[in-house]
């Protein structure tokens, strides 16, 4: 109902041009609602539960998530872990907080 204002990348991560552009929604659009939504078998959230070595942004992404999920190694706790950080993360925000 109504329009939506949508952010998506990969690991559904909250950094600072996403947290921007959400934001923005709020502040400049009006959005009187922001969903945070992670997914089973997120293929970032596996990637990261893997030892494997990436270079370019996707080290970046996986870091992140890695940072997020600590030692999990079940991959449904993970996703878990990381849609919170990314709560967290939005939940941080002054303007979000208003």
């Amino acid at each position: 109902i109504g329009e939506l204002f949508v952010v998506r990348n990969a690991g559904n991560l909250i950094g600072p041009f996403a947290l921007g552009s959400v934001e923005y929604a709020v502040e400049h659009l009006g959005t009187p609602l922001v969903l945070l939504m992670g997914h089973t078998n997120c293929g970032a959230v596996g990637a990261a539960l893997t030892p494997a070595q990436e270079s370019g942004g996707l080290a970046d992404i996986l870091a992140e998530i890695r940072a997020a999920i600590g030692p999990e190694l079940e991959p449904r706790a993970a996703e878990r872990k990381n849609a919170l950080h990314s709560l967290a993360t939005l939940g941080r925000s002054p303007i979000l907080q208003s």
